[in-house]
């Protein structure tokens, strides 16, 4: 039998109209605005600046940011996304009222802890 032949089988095409209506309910679902998931991230984003922040202010010497990041996960107890720490260390060492000095590569500590 042809494609067409195939087509014109009603539990094919009732088949084909279940999908359709799935996908476009997907579509749907992934369109509207994820208000709980904006709010958990602008929380999580404040809570890793104020770890890392204490983390800087605490330490001895300046940190590795690959430290940084799995001091981070043990203080919040969850996993952590590299990009989220990357993006809040450059962020807050671009100008000089962020709160964090890169003094090497991948390396940062507060300023006022210049040991």
């Amino acid at each position: 039998m042809d494609l067409p032949g195939q087509l014109s089988n009603p539990s094919v095409k009732a088949s084909w109209e279940r999908l359709a209506s799935a996908l476009a309910s997907l579509r749907a679902s992934n369109a509207a605005p994820r208000r709980s998931g904006s709010r958990r991230s602008t929380r999580r984003r404040g809570e890793v600046r104020g770890v890392i922040d204490r983390l800087l202010r605490d330490a001895e010497e300046p940190l590795f940011a690959r430290e940084i990041h799995r001091a981070v996960e043990r203080e919040l107890g969850e996993a952590v996304s590299w990009s989220s720490i990357a993006n809040c260390l450059r962020r807050n060492s671009a100008d000089e009222l962020g709160g964090f000095e890169r003094v090497g590569l991948g390396l940062y500590r507060r300023p006022d802890n210049r040991h």
